[in-house]
């Protein structure tokens, strides 16, 4: 990379596209620095995927990827943010609308989580002694390795009840879809690795992450220019030493810049290509297109009560399995899993809903009974909100959808009214969730189709596969007939600096961090410590500096 220079009195000025929390962190990082800063965002918030509406729900992510060396962790506590972990039991549902017996989904979920381990070793050794000759073929996907797994275990059982146990296993490793946002047939197993995230807890943002945004934006908001409601349609570099990066903004006005940070999802790069003249290097645009983008999404239903909070007393729910420290962690982004907190006196991870609750997690695989209004059959699940801790419990059950089902309800949103100002959803919104969710509703107890305290009063369907500026989907993960996936992540973080041009999001953190917020929040401060040391201003760290995680 080359050594820059500035004219003498002259202000280092970066330009910054999108004010996320990769956006946010660069541009905290430069300022400290005394760089003039500019940010340019399409929305009039900041934040990016990380947004709340209403009754404080997070409209993007809800969770914080281990919590060991996490700088999430840190702003939690520091904003005296709740991080929750869900000890509660779980309960899994099978297609004819019964409860699981307590035992025998007790030993599934051994079988899923060892399977899951198994196959991080397998993927992340075979990379580790020779990433060149990995015998993982790109075409084989993880649920191949489950389907050779379930066959292993119970292909030779003679048990009558074997082959229905077998249906019921693969059922419930669909499960990871949730957490990718894609089908597990989609998932590549050759870089199945890349999931593995930071060690530690997986903990719910009980109260969202609103805290925590106004603190990521606060020195933003004091130092950086901000333009809100603002898109950038053409990036131009210099055409010699002389001149600077350019960005033509909407309304044909232009701004230039001596570096441009783009911090757009990866899902618009990939939509975008026409907004880079001249177009980006072959192996770059590559990179992008390679890379998935998933379509995890929300639904929010609530309730005038919780009718549903009390707590099973009929041996169906299943205790959670209690993890080794030395498991690795993947990015769970739908269920209470993984590994215990090194730190034993978080208070925000030792947090437990008491026993008064509904269990705080529920499954229904193979939705039969449901099958007018989810034709795929895909699995539900949903989280109990009344099950949170007092202070941020609500009547609400928090749906995780994706694939063609989540496609199904973005299409259905996208075509009805929401909500006038800040009062709740509109009648027909509510009633065509409702009539969605409504049979996995019916399955808790205390319904009554009949009575009112059955029956929403509010609903939300995040629909991020309808927001441009979100990539049209959620987060990156890593599909099958992928080649050279380490590669791509590592050509999109090195960005092209030497043409002043760099990029940074989820999408390019350190491997460990991949797909997550503090994945974002490493980018941007490493794409801004790259910054400050081109330009010899400040301490600029490498990103395997960052807190000390390897970006492998």
């Amino acid at each position: 990379m080359l050594r820059r220079a500035l004219p003498v009195g002259r202000r280092l000025h970066i330009g910054i596209v999108g004010g996320g929390v990769a956006g946010l962190r660069c541009a905290e990082v430069l300022s400290k620095h005394g760089v003039q800063v500019t940010i340019i965002e399409g929305r009039e918030r900041l934040g990016g995927r990380v947004s709340e509406l209403g009754h404080l729900v997070d409209l993007g992510p809800n969770w914080i990827h281990g919590t060991d060396n996490n700088p999430m962790m840190d702003l939690v506590k520091e904003t005296g943010s709740i991080g929750y972990s869900w000890g509660e039991k779980s309960i899994t549902v099978d297609s004819q609308k019964q409860p699981l017996p307590e035992e025998e989904m007790t030993e599934i979920q051994e079988f899923i989580w060892d399977s899951i381990k198994d196959g991080l070793h397998e993927s992340n050794a075979k990379f580790s002694r020779d990433p060149k000759e990995n015998e993982i073929p790109s075409s084989a996907s993880l649920a191949d390795f489950f389907n050779t797994r379930i066959e292993q275990r119970y292909g030779c059982d003679r048990n009558p009840d074997s082959a229905a146990r077998m249906k019921i296993v693969e059922q419930s490793c669909r499960m990871f879809g949730a957490f990718v946002g894609q089908p597990v047939e989609k998932q590549s197993l050759k870089f199945f690795w890349l999931e593995e995230c930071l060690d530690g807890d997986n903990l719910f943002c009980a109260d969202s992450y609103a805290k925590v945004l106004k603190r990521l934006a606060a020195p933003a908001l004091e130092s950086a220019k901000i333009k809100f409601g603002r898109t950038v349609k053409k990036i131009r570099p210099p055409e010699d030493s002389t001149s600077f990066m350019t960005g033509e903004v909407q309304e044909d006005t232009e701004e230039s810049f001596d570096e441009i940070v783009v911090t757009t999802p990866l899902g618009w790069l990939q939509r975008h290509g026409q907004a880079f003249d001249p177009p980006l290097p072959k192996r770059f645009s590559e990179a992008i297109s390679a890379l998935g983008y998933g379509n995890l999404d929300k639904v929010y239903i609530t309730f005038p009560t919780a009718f549903w909070n009390s707590p099973v007393q009929n041996g169906t729910a299943t205790a959670p399995i209690e993890p080794s420290k030395s498991d690795p962690n993947i990015r769970a982004t739908t269920i209470p899993l993984h590994q215990p907190s090194s730190d034993a006196s978080t208070t925000s991870a030792k947090l437990k809903a008491q026993d008064r609750n509904f269990p705080g997690f529920v499954t229904f695989l193979n939705p039969t009974y449901a099958q007018d209004t989810n034709p795929t059959l895909m699995n539900q699940e949903f989280f109990n909100m009344a099950a949170l801790p007092d202070s941020c419990a609500q009547p609400t059950l928090l749906f995780y959808i994706y694939g063609d089902f989540a496609n199904q309800v973005a299409q259905l949103v996208s075509t009805l009214p929401y909500r006038s100002l800040l009062g709740p959803a509109k009648p027909e919104y509510v009633s065509a969730l409702w009539r969605l969710f409504s049979p996995y509703v019916s399955f808790l107890p205390n319904y009554d189709a009949a009575s009112a305290a059955c029956q929403p009063v509010d609903a939300l369907a995040t629909a991020w596969v309808n927001d441009e500026l979100a990539g049209n989907g959620s987060y990156t993960n890593f599909p099958v007939g992928l080649e050279r996936g380490d590669e791509d992540v590592e050509t999109l973080r090195e960005g092209l600096p030497d043409g002043g041009l760099w990029f940074a999001g989820e999408h390019t953190a350190p491997f460990v961090a991949l797909g997550t917020v503090t994945g974002a929040y490493w980018a941007g401060e490493g794409v801004a410590r790259r910054i400050l040391r081109a330009y010899e201003v400040g301490e600029g760290m490498e990103m395997s500096q960052l807190n000390g995680i390897k970006s492998l």
